[in-house]
């Protein structure tokens, strides 16, 4: 029987031969032969989100969490899981259990915005906005500074508004964008601007559809030293978004090569997760593609082509 030693060094030769089926069951091995090694749940929780596992994935990231409480990197990644999990199982048992503690996962999270991501999207399918709000709000008063913090509690403010309270999105926007202007002024000359500062300026204008300011203050984001995973968080969402406004056009050629070149971009990502998702977007364009290619690109030649006649040949045996 191999060691814990020897099942981890395996399954980390296998990440390495992009094994991932067999990493995954190498690091289930090792986890349960050393239970206390949170190293192996984590690694073992990073692999079942990849495969979309989400409720393995929950379970193997409370277990990290019990060993390591104040991992922000495992806070985040349990909120992703819990997510999707809740997504795949059809069941809002998981995002209500997001939501409850969510709290400890502010409290241990500080500059990732992930947590707010997954946390808005559960809100929103449970119909918790104002849940989801107040949560942010109560936690305001424990970090009065934190510029992540404040974007994403003003962009559930937007979002509260935009489905609750059509007279209210316009001042509030307008409010919104002041804050901004007036915190792009202070920091437009500093060379060395925090990361989260530019966090918020490159998010906030982003919220409010002001694209040359993002992109300003999105490249000086990328720029900072202390970027962390914030500058990450939001390529992601820009590339998602760009994506999918492509994908839901017209196929030309030029777009499927520019969605083709956002995807690749996407699969650099340093998170295992997301990587999975560019690698399906690819999928996704690539059928497309090669779709066209057979068809000839038209909607009329995709139909002759779904309903051609089965070619000559052995009839299959009844039930086969």
């Amino acid at each position: 029987m191999r060691t814990h030693a020897e099942l981890m060094t395996d399954a980390s030769a296998d990440m390495e031969a992009v094994r991932l089926d067999r990493a995954m069951a190498r690091y289930d091995s090792a986890r349960t032969a050393a239970p206390a090694d949170a190293g192996a749940h984590r690694r073992f929780a990073r692999l079942a989100q990849y495969f979309n596992l989400g409720a393995l994935a929950a379970e193997a990231w409370e277990r990290v969490l019990e060993l390591e409480p104040g991992d922000p990197a495992a806070w985040d990644g349990y909120l992703v899981a819990l997510r999707w999990a809740g997504t795949f199982e059809s069941d809002r048992r998981y995002g209500e259990k997001l939501l409850r503690i969510l709290p400890e996962a502010l409290h241990h999270s500080i500059g990732r915005p992930g947590i707010y991501t997954n946390a808005l999207a559960v809100a929103q399918n449970l119909g918790e906005l104002e849940a989801y709000r107040a949560i942010l709000m109560d936690h305001r008063g424990s970090r009065p500074d934190d510029d992540v913090h404040l974007h994403h509690l003003g962009a559930a403010r937007v979002t509260l508004a935009n489905l609750t309270d059509e007279n209210r999105i316009r001042p509030l926007r307008d409010s919104l964008e002041a804050v901004l202007d007036e915190l792009a002024a202070r920091h437009d000359g500093i060379a060395d601007a925090d990361a989260p500062v530019l966090y918020r300026l490159a998010a906030g204008y982003n919220l409010l559809g002001r694209e040359e300011k993002t992109n300003h203050w999105l490249v000086r984001l990328e720029a900072a030293p202390d970027r962390g995973v914030l500058a990450d968080d939001l390529l992601h969402w820009n590339r998602y978004f760009r994506f999918q406004g492509l994908l839901r056009g017209p196929s030309r050629q030029e777009s499927i090569a520019e969605m083709l070149r956002i995807a690749e971009e996407g699969t650099t990502t340093g998170s295992l997760g997301r990587r999975a998702r560019w690698i399906e977007f690819r999928s996704q364009v690539i059928e497309r593609q090669a779709w066209q290619s057979v068809a000839g690109g038209t909607s009329r030649a995709a139909a002759q082509v779904s309903t051609a006649a089965e070619p000559p040949g052995p009839k299959l045996a009844p039930g086969r």
